[in-house]
């Protein structure tokens, strides 16, 4: 959540379209969103994004001096997905932690996603 730019992988992948860190649109959900002042005091989504991203480097630092190596797997068909990941891996690497992306085409990414998601 702190390391996130979501304000920048909104302008860059989304073109600039919706609202970085709503989960729930008040526009479509009304009563049953959080409203987006308060999303936008959550740790992650508040500006001036520089704290959190201090944060975030920190605890990398402190949890993990030699940083992080890890895996991404990036679907390649219904979506920008692999687009979406480079900008993401290009964000985890402003604080040690080194991405690599793994293309899988449509429901082959389904399989190794769910299982990292169940543990």
């Amino acid at each position: 959540m702190l390391g996130l730019d979501r304000d920048e992988l909104f302008e860059k992948n989304q073109e600039g379209i919706g609202e970085p860190c709503a989960i729930l649109s008040p526009q479509l959900y009304g009563e049953y969103a959080l409203p987006l002042e308060e999303v936008r005091k959550m740790p992650g989504c508040r500006t001036p994004k520089a704290p959190d991203l201090e944060q975030a480097r920190q605890l990398v630092t402190k949890h993990a001096p030699n940083g992080i190596d890890m895996e991404m797997i990036a679907r390649t068909t219904g979506g920008d997905f692999v687009n979406q990941s480079q900008l993401i891996q290009a964000q985890m690497a402003r604080f040690n932690i080194r991405a690599r992306i793994k293309t899988m085409e449509g429901a082959a990414a389904w399989r190794p996603t769910a299982r990292a998601n169940s543990r």
